[in-house]
Parts: C-alpha cells; sequence; structure tokens
C-alpha cells in the first residue's frame, strides 16, 4: 500500500470523466457515496491525485470528498451489508481520531471493529 501511495502515478490511471461524472451525479441532486476496506489515508491519497486536475481546473471544488455524500472506510466488505455488529463511528481525518457517537451522513465514516 505505501508503494501505491507513494507512486500513485504508477498504479492508478487518472480519468477525468469519472470526476465529471461524480459531479453531474451530485449536481442533479444524486446521494453519491464512496465505501471502500480500505484506510482513509489510502483512500485520500488515491483520490486526491484522481481529481486533482479536476479540482485545479475548477474553482467550484477544494477537495475530493465535496463529491461525496457519505464516505465510508474500513467497510470489511461484505459483511458489513449483513453485520449488526459493526457499528460505523465518525472518523477525524485531522487527527486520525474516532468518536462513538452516532453519524450523520456528512460525517467521514469508519467500520467498528468486530
Amino acid at each position: 500500500m505505501i508503494e501505491i501511495i507513494s507512486n500513485s502515478k504508477k498504479y492508478i490511471r487518472q480519468e477525468a470523466g469519472i470526476i465529471s461524472f461524480l459531479n453531474q451525479l451530485k449536481a442533479s441532486g444524486k446521494k453519491v457515496f464512496l465505501a471502500s476496506n480500505n484506510s482513509y489515508k489510502y483512500i485520500d491519497k488515491g483520490m486526491e491525485y484522481l481529481a486533482e486536475n479536476y479540482i485545479n481546473n475548477t474553482s467550484s471544488m477544494s477537495h475530493w470528498s465535496e463529491l461525496f455524500d457519505v464516505i465510508l472506510c474500513h467497510c470489511n466488505k461484505p459483511d458489513w451489508y449483513t453485520s449488526r455488529d459493526r457499528p460505523f463511528r465518525i472518523f477525524d481525518p485531522t487527527t486520525g481520531q474516532t468518536r462513538f457517537t452516532k453519524t450523520t451522513p456528512e460525517d467521514l465514516q469508519e467500520a467498528g471493529q468486530g
């Protein structure tokens, strides 16, 4: 994972159409979410790389997370679809800490450990 984060260009192909498509979905009122089994750090670096050209060429967005209504990290898919013993927690990317309080769609969420 460290190699992928430090060398995104080698492992991730930038497709401007993906970011434009997500932006169009949001602009048309659709609810958009990102659910990943990965950590926020990994998701953040990958999405920063994917969205960097789009963000640099538009003044309407300052961070890739604005493309999503809900962001879920460490999901442990597919188990989290049916598991009732893995509640989501609020994750603060600036501190790396999680809070065990009720989440809202606006919160960056991380799956609880089973």
